[in-house]
Parts: C-alpha cells; sequence; structure tokens
C-alpha cells in the first residue's frame, strides 16, 4: 500500500490527501518521524481541506516516538477539531498515564494546564478547564469494549512495560 501511495506522490506531488495518508501509513509501520514530516506536508498544500484527521495522526507519531509534551499538544488540538472522534481520548488518556509516569509535568506543560491539579481547592478530581472542555462520553456503539484498546496502546508504546502483578 505504501508503494501505491508513493506513486501516487511520485506523479502528482500536490496530491495532498496522498501526502496525508502517506502519513498516516508510515505511522502504521513505524516511521513516526517521517509520518510527521508527510502529514505535515499535507496541511501545508491543504489547510482547509478536510481529510482524515492529521492532528490525531502526528500526536500519535509523537507518542510513539515518547516525545510526550508535543504528543498532548497535537491530541488537544485534535479533540479541538472533531470532539466526537473517540480514538483521541485514548490516545489523550495513554499519553497523560505514560507521561505522568515517566516525567515530572510543570505547570507550563498542556496537560499540566488542561488537567490541573485542585488539591488546593479541596477538590479531589481535577476538571477540564477552557473554553473548549468537552464532557467525554461513549461513542456511539462503544460502550465498555471501546477503551478496550487503551491498555494495548499503552504497552505499545513503551515496549519496556512490565505487568505490575508480575513484579514481586
Amino acid at each position: 500500500m505504501i508503494g501505491l501511495i508513493d506513486r501516487a506522490l511520485a506523479l502528482n506531488p500536490s496530491f495532498a490527501h496522498g501526502w496525508y495518508m502517506s502519513g498516516a501509513l508510515r505511522n502504521w509501520a513505524g516511521q513516526p518521524d517521517l509520518a510527521i514530516e508527510h502529514v505535515e506536508t499535507s496541511l501545508r498544500l491543504g489547510p482547509r481541506e478536510r481529510m482524515g484527521v492529521p492532528r490525531f495522526v502526528m500526536g500519535m507519531a509523537y507518542l510513539f516516538k515518547r516525545q510526550f509534551d508535543d504528543a498532548a499538544s497535537k491530541l488537544l488540538l485534535s479533540i479541538q477539531d472533531d470532539p466526537a472522534f473517540p480514538a483521541v481520548y485514548r490516545y489523550l488518556a495513554a499519553c497523560y498515564a505514560i507521561w505522568g509516569g515517566s516525567t515530572k509535568r510543570t505547570r507550563s506543560s498542556p496537560a499540566a494546564r488542561h488537567y490541573p491539579s485542585n488539591r488546593a481547592e479541596g477538590s479531589a478530581v481535577a476538571q477540564p478547564r477552557g473554553p473548549r472542555a468537552v464532557p467525554v462520553r461513549p461513542a456511539p456503539g462503544g460502550g465498555r469494549d471501546a477503551m478496550s484498546e487503551t491498555r494495548p496502546l499503552a504497552d505499545k508504546a513503551l515496549g519496556d512495560v512490565q505487568d505490575p502483578s508480575s513484579v514481586k
């Protein structure tokens, strides 16, 4: 499939949707750097064209590269573009879970601004802030099984994670 997209781009290098598809395929093929470059090219060629979810693909690529700050910012932009797309919330949750366990978040990070600590205010649960805060609800046809992708996604992103029950 990647070969077909490459051939299409060789024939028409101004094909914005082709660059987007190439970025999405290369992301799943394990080439996140090239995926980011191709999706950025597609956005540059067709900034107003509605084609898939380019910021989501870039957020996934940054997550796979373990650049959690960039991943969270792209995923939050993707939520602003399409708040009803449920997969973004899964990847954002995985990003926050991995990021919170591997680095210390600062008050300047997107995650800290979006989900601030409310302990000083007496709240046990942090609430999203900002003008575009959207309530999370199950996707149509989703339900409980829709979240079953979160754990394998986090495991894939980390690669070296051990099951907590196996640690003695």
